[in-house]
């Protein structure tokens, strides 16, 4: 009747932040459920899901993405950690840093 078409984002296209469909798919890699589980949740509050297919290759992606991130954390721990133990004074008779590493083996 008025003849006013809108268009409604679900994100701020400006921004500068991954899309929605791979922001679900790293949340469904980050908890360890897959997309079976995902399509049951959005199935009981009667929302659309992305097929099977899209989310395979979101999840192809965001391998890249998630194997860079873990670097980039890594190298900064690599760059805070040593400063951190000296402060501490956790240090053997050299100088070296003492520094507890941890690794669950993901």
């Amino acid at each position: 009747m008025c003849n006013v078409t809108q268009s409604i984002s679900t994100q701020n296209p400006n921004a500068d932040e991954i899309d929605i469909n791979k922001a679900v798919s790293l949340g469904i890699i980050s908890s360890g459920i897959g997309c079976s589980q995902c399509h049951e949740l959005f199935s009981s509050i009667n929302a659309p899901f992305m097929s099977e297919k899209t989310f395979l290759i979101l999840q192809e992606q965001l391998g890249d993405f998630i194997d860079e991130t873990a670097l980039k954390v890594m190298e900064e721990a690599d760059r805070e950690e040593p400063e951190l133990a000296r402060e501490k004074g956790d240090v053997v008779s050299d100088g070296t840093p003492c520094i507890t590493v941890i690794a669950n083996g993901a």
